[in-house]
């Protein structure tokens, strides 16, 4: 289970007035929270080599597109106002200043669960080629 900052703080302290791991897991659990006492060794080991108890900064790239350009992504296609990637990909570009490539659109498509479809081309029929009954 994940522990709020102010458990941790809580913890530390508890920690630092001469408690175990076992007796700070007993003050800190509640029913509906379980807390390891393997937990309370991890966070005070992480205290001792970093001096704080908040979480490590994430390794890898930011995202380029938040949650809520996601979801406009997936609106723009299920409303109809775009029906290509690369067509998103200039909305994004004019209406909200955001540069992404039309391969990271495909990617957050097909993420949400949409499918890529190449479209069937339909037979263009003149005159001289429909029969009359008869």
């Amino acid at each position: 289970m994940v522990m709020t900052t102010e458990e941790r703080i809580w913890a530390i302290t508890l920690l630092e007035e001469g408690y175990s791991s076992r007796e700070v897991t007993s003050k800190l659990s509640k029913p509906s929270k379980k807390i390891h006492h393997t937990s309370i060794l991890r966070l005070k080991k992480k205290y001792e080599e970093t001096g704080s108890v908040k979480n490590k900064q994430v390794s890898g790239r930011p995202r380029k597109l938040t949650k809520r350009d996601e979801r406009t992504v997936v609106r723009r296609i299920l409303k109809d106002e775009c029906s290509t990637a690369s067509e998103i990909q200039r909305s994004l570009k004019v209406h909200k200043k955001i540069e992404v490539s039309s391969n990271t659109v495909r990617r957050i498509l097909k993420r949400n669960g949409f499918v890529a479809r190449v479209k069937q081309k339909k037979r263009l029929y003149y005159q001289k080629h429909i029969r009359k009954p008869g």
